[in-house]
């Protein structure tokens, strides 16, 4: 794989991370992009980190097929369980994902609280590794908006 698809959106609480993604979600979603071959539209699906392990755990079909969205924005990674148990499987919902549209080269969205660093320290390193590769990182630096 070669160059960088996908963006971490990385800093502290309340600083705008999540607000910057609806307002892109927004933006393309509002400019009705179709498939030329398709005519189906093309859009960002934005969702939490908890409720993908929920999506995961309660609804396989759903999974596979948000596992193959245009873009994914995955909000609040590292807030999310980093295991489930599944009739006795130990699923890992996000590094899953994150592996799965790493292979597929589709473009992912990500915030987080976490710093690169910590997100090697607890996904693992390739996982890290992976982001480092595909993700251009951007900084929140600011405090929180929220007071």
């Amino acid at each position: 794989m070669s160059g960088k698809n996908s963006l971490l959106l990385v800093g502290g609480c309340g600083n705008g991370k999540t607000t910057f993604v609806y307002a892109m979600q927004n933006l393309v979603n509002h400019l009705g992009i179709k498939y030329q071959a398709t005519g189906q539209d093309f859009g960002i699906s934005l969702y939490n980190a908890k409720d993908l392990a929920n999506i995961c755990k309660m609804h396989p079909k759903d999974w596979r097929s948000l596992m193959d969205k245009d873009i994914l924005a995955i909000d609040d990674l590292g807030t999310e369980p980093r295991e489930i148990i599944e009739y006795g499987n130990v699923l890992s919902p996000i590094i899953d994902l994150i592996s799965y549209r790493y292979e597929h080269q589709l473009p992912t969205i990500i915030t987080s609280n976490l710093t690169p660093q910590q997100i090697s320290e607890v996904y693992g390193k390739r996982i890290g590794d992976r982001l480092k590769e595909t993700t251009e990182i951007v900084p929140f630096l600011n405090g929180s908006y929220r007071g």
